[in-house]
């Protein structure tokens, strides 16, 4: 009889320890005290409503038959934008506008106009520019697909 209140208890005290996981705070010391713990995906903040994203944006581009393409793009609180690309060695520019859509994230927007559709993750100062499926372009040219905030 002993035995079998032993276990009942352990079974219940090992259940109750791992239905309280989840709620239980980090215990706080000097390493962590100034850690912020998420339990839950945040849904809330993103890079729409977070940041400040309205301005202008430079960077130069890798091209594959020019020394590169400086690219500005300047984009309004209204949603509007224009991008000005300058392909390096090449005489003229190309200039588009638009209106920018964001995604159900709120973290990506597409640049759409008549003539171009380019999408970009929005971080903090910067707009990275993705590939055509919409996914952070990866390798040694990457860190060369970001535009910086300057204004």
């Amino acid at each position: 009889m002993k035995t079998l209140k032993t276990m009942v208890v352990a079974m219940v005290l090992g259940l109750t320890a791992c239905n309280n996981q989840a709620t239980t705070p980090p215990v706080e010391n000097e390493k962590n005290k100034d850690t912020v713990v998420l339990n839950e995906q945040d849904t809330v903040h993103n890079s729409k409503n977070s940041l400040d994203w309205a301005g202008v944006y430079e960077g130069e581009l890798p091209c594959a038959d020019c020394a590169g393409i400086k690219t500005t793009v300047s984009i309004n609180m209204d949603g509007s934008f224009k991008k000005k690309e300058q392909y390096n060695g090449k005489k003229g520019s190309f200039d588009t506008e638009g209106i920018l859509v964001w995604d159900s994230t709120g973290s990506i927007i597409t640049l759409s106009s008549k003539t171009d559709s380019t999408k970009y993750k929005v971080g903090e100062g910067k707009l990275i520019t993705l590939d055509t499926q919409g996914k952070i372009i990866e390798g040694e040219l990457a860190k060369h697909y970001i535009l910086t905030k300057i204004k």
